[in-house]
């Protein structure tokens, strides 16, 4: 099993700890560290290889933002959240994302979510603009939804993808091969494994996208 470290990160507010929930399917109040950092875990397998993510939910807390670069540092992707419905959390998203650029390895990949697009009506930040801010610090984007969990099946199997890809090339370019794949499944870490094709179990994710 390849273990890896995925760090969630942005505004207070913008639903981080809902999204690490719904990935993990679990409460995360009971694993809160002292540094105000949420931790959980979840299990993918592509092919033949498990990778189980490390999920850390840094606080967005102006006094606790400083403990970001210690995590940083051995995450080989970050998840940077924003509010859909609010313009100035995404924004705001330099702040993390500088401090990532300054402290994580080479490899870890930004991710950008803009979070709540189950509240179309109330949309502030249009697709084609939080598209372009992503392209505009070199980060892959995608809206999802922590309530119903739209798009975030994509997020997993997206960042599982690029994380082998990285362990692969660090030891041969010919090992691409292994990860060119759609046989990508889901490990329950809370109960009997049990492998669904491209699904988290059902109360987790409704695919609606």
């Amino acid at each position: 099993m390849m273990f890896t470290r995925v760090c969630i990160v942005g505004p207070k507010g913008v639903g981080k700890t809902s999204i690490a929930a719904r990935i993990d399917d679990a409460s995360l109040s009971s694993q809160k560290s002292a540094t105000g950092t949420m931790f959980t875990t979840c299990n993918v397998l592509v092919r033949e290889r498990t990778l189980s993510l490390e999920i850390l939910d840094i606080s967005g807390e102006e006094k606790l933002r400083c403990m970001g670069p210690i995590y940083y540092k051995e995450a080989k992707a970050a998840l940077c959240v924003f509010d859909l419905t609010s313009e100035k959390t995404l924004e705001s998203l330099s702040l993390w994302i500088d401090s990532i650029r300054n402290n994580a390895c080479e490899e870890c990949q930004v991710i950008i979510l803009g979070n709540k697009v189950d509240l179309e009506d109330l949309r502030q930040v249009s697709k084609d603009r939080a598209k372009k801010y992503a392209d505009s610090v070199g980060a892959k984007y995608f809206e999802v939804s922590s309530v119903t969990g739209v798009g975030l099946l994509t997020v997993v199997i997206y960042l599982s993808k690029h994380i082998l890809y990285w362990s692969d090339c660090s030891s041969t370019y010919a090992a691409k091969r292994s990860i060119i794949s759609n046989s990508i499944e889901y490990i329950s870490p809370k109960k009997e494994v049990k492998k669904r094709r491209f699904s988290f179990p059902i109360r987790r994710l409704s695919l609606l996208s």
